[in-house]
């Protein structure tokens, strides 16, 4: 259960002070004070906390504001250093350049294949010892 008016504990605090720095949800559980064994877990209870995403959501648009970061000048940064890269022929330069904006276009998806040694059919339908009969 949340706590009244959605505040953060302390260690909640910490943990979106720590996820700030590299995003990483296990990691900054751990730097909190959160137990090492099960901060992967841990870490992504927070996240599903609507205080606590709304606080990081907070942080990130407070930094944004403060440095100026937007995504129309991040994009224009990119080129830029595309251009540049081309001038100097530094192929590996505008190469990343390049795949950042990709990203940023959502072009790019990682896949991740999960193997559980269960088929969809195996759920739906479980085999009975009559069925090896």
């Amino acid at each position: 259960m949340g706590r009244p008016g959605g505040k953060l504990t302390a260690k909640q605090e910490r943990f979106v002070e720590e996820y700030m720095i590299d995003s990483n949800a296990a990691a900054s559980a751990r730097r909190a004070g959160f137990t090492k064994k099960n901060s992967d877990a841990i870490g992504m209870q927070l996240l599903r906390k609507s205080h606590v995403r709304a606080a990081i959501a907070a942080k990130r648009e407070k930094l944004s504001q403060k440095t100026g970061d937007t995504a129309e000048r991040i994009i224009a940064e990119l080129q830029f250093n595309y251009q540049r890269a081309l001038e100097l022929n530094d192929m590996s330069a505008a190469n990343k350049a390049v795949e950042l904006r990709g990203k940023h276009l959502k072009m790019f998806v990682d896949h991740v294949k999960h193997d559980v040694g269960v088929t969809l059919l195996d759920i739906i339908c479980p085999r009975t010892e009559s069925d090896d009969e």
